[in-house]
């Protein structure tokens, strides 16, 4: 009976700890100011700079900046002339802000097991290995399509080719 009503005393304890995490309905944390000025804000003239063009004019010149991270093709920079026994498979992902994102697999499918997979991107400064996730047989990366066109992974940018390798297979 004592160990029934221990019990209960220690279940009501935790039940009226998590009540009072929930706070009321009314109860909110806000940035509205406890008054508010009854005035209208007044507006000073400012004197503008003249720089022969007019607001119209300038803001018609100005280009909104283009992206062409919705144009990336994957097979573009597949790695070619794969070993015998092994295949690169690509998934796509679901867009970030209208960019594309593709997941990538170098895979062996054949029965050797290796030490290690590995990829490497080819960028304009030259062979920079990528990766996310790696088994012996297997390395798996998502790569994105940045705003210039070209494929990215983290802070390797402009890729052009994907070269895949195995290492110390048996």
């Amino acid at each position: 009976m004592l160990r029934i009503f221990l019990i209960s005393l220690f279940m009501l304890i935790f039940v009226k700890a998590c009540v009072r995490m929930i706070p009321p309905d009314d109860v909110s944390i806000s940035s509205t100011a406890a008054t508010l000025p009854t005035e209208e804000p007044t507006e000073e003239p400012t004197e503008e700079p003249t720089t022969g063009a007019t607001t119209e004019e300038a803001e018609s010149t100005t280009a909104p900046a283009e992206t062409m991270c919705d144009q990336c093709n994957i097979d573009d920079i597949a790695p070619t002339m794969l070993e015998t026994g092994t295949d690169f498979v690509t998934q796509p992902r679901d867009p970030v802000d209208g960019c594309i994102r593709t997941y990538t697999t170098c895979g062996r499918t054949d029965s050797l097991v290796c030490d290690a997979a590995k990829m490497f991107a080819t960028t304009p400064t030259g062979e920079q290995e990528v990766v996310d996730d790696t088994t012996g047989n297997a390395v798996y990366v998502t790569f994105t399509c940045a705003n210039d066109g070209t494929y990215s992974w983290m802070g390797v940018t402009e890729i052009s080719a994907l070269r895949c390798q195995w290492i110390d297979c048996v």
